[in-house]
């Protein structure tokens, strides 16, 4: 290998060395966290309830976020551990509810909903067990700003035991 060749690669590796670091720098992804919260006692029921997302603090079962602009996507990521008593076809629905600030209506923030399992049965008879940790993540365009509200159902098909643990919702833009 002679000098020139070897200059020509090094002024090559630098090229590149360049062209990848302004990329890294210049393509940073953030997100702006609106709200955050977690809630470690068990809840459950044999029936559709709201959760309660705050635990201890204030709020309970419909917590609230804000957004300075109109027409703001929003992500919201919610996490807990879970059981459902009953067969592989004993299921249990998250759907995540949000209320937008003005005339808007509450709405289910898409994908979760009516066909959104979040956990199902192991199929042992009578035992509450075969725990998962699950995630549910939607997103929605808020339509004005402002200050708007969430809350989360969890739905047994058909009506059963369940039960959850351990939440964490994080709202961010």
């Amino acid at each position: 290998m002679n000098i020139r060749s070897i200059n020509k690669k090094m002024r090559y590796l630098g090229s590149l060395t360049a062209i990848l670091g302004f990329g890294l720098i210049a393509n940073t992804a953030n997100a702006d966290l609106l709200f955050a919260t977690q809630n470690n006692s068990p809840q459950g029921a044999a029936a559709a309830r709201d959760l309660d997302l705050n635990g201890p603090q204030a709020g309970g079962q419909t917590i609230t976020f804000n957004t300075s602009r109109p027409n703001t996507l929003i992500r919201v990521i919610f996490n807990a551990v879970g059981a459902r008593l009953g067969n592989f076809s004993a299921t249990l629905g998250s759907t995540i509810f949000i209320d937008p600030a003005g005339p808007t209506g509450p709405t289910v923030c898409p994908p979760s909903g009516s066909n959104n399992v979040f956990v199902s049965g192991n199929g042992t008879p009578n035992v509450l067990d075969g725990w998962v940790s699950a995630v549910t993540q939607c997103t929605y365009t808020v339509p004005t700003a402002g200050v708007h509200q969430l809350r989360v159902r969890m739905i047994p098909t058909p009506a059963g035991q369940w039960q959850i643990d351990d939440i964490s919702l994080v709202i961010d833009r």
